[in-house]
């Protein structure tokens, strides 16, 4: 099954879309019946509308991929983004990306921040459970995750994070002199 949600529309706009290097373009994901591909990753649109977010926690569901995941990447040549692919860690937890089997990709991992920039997070990045980056491959070729290149490090950011407002909790007592932050 797909994922579920998207048959509906955010203000009017689409909220799911895949990245096709043939087109070198997104591609809506119209349907809660298409299929969600391990190590493919997709931009989604969550909102309560077009300039607002209430805050939310986002649970998914379902088994954890396990054993190894092949990625295909094409090069077409078409566009000015030929052989650009947009993946996805397809595990619950962080992946070395120099453990990963690559062949014809070129280039450095490209993580969207928060700044809606692109940056450039080299050729050995350890990437967090579940986010998105963007790879280029110079001729037809594959990125294989495996078990082997899981990673134990706790110590990864999702690059995207909602911003920190300072929120400070400050515990006081009327009858005492005392206080915490």
């Amino acid at each position: 099954p797909g994922p579920a949600g998207v048959d509906g529309t955010a203000s009017g706009a689409n909220s799911v879309y895949d990245w096709q290097e043939s087109l070198g373009d997104y591609t809506v994901v119209t349907g809660s019946s298409t299929p969600l591909v391990a190590g493919k990753a997709y931009e989604i649109f969550i909102a309560d509308n077009l300039t607002t977010w209430a805050a939310r926690t986002i649970d998914t569901k379902g088994t954890p991929n396990f054993g190894s995941k092949t990625v295909n990447l094409s090069f077409t040549g078409a566009s000015a983004y030929a052989g650009s692919h947009l993946v996805g860690n397809p595990y619950a937890s962080a992946v070395n990306y120099s453990a990963c089997t690559k062949t014809n990709i070129t280039g450095n991992v490209l993580i969207l921040d928060n700044t809606g920039n692109y940056t450039d997070y080299g050729s050995s990045p350890v990437i967090p459970p579940h986010q998105g980056f963007w790879i280029t491959a110079s001729a037809t070729g594959t990125l294989v995750f495996t078990e082997s290149s899981k990673s134990t490090s706790t110590v990864t950011t999702f690059y995207r994070t909602i911003p920190n407002y300072g929120i400070k909790l400050v515990f006081s007592s009327p009858s005492l002199p005392f206080y915490n932050e």
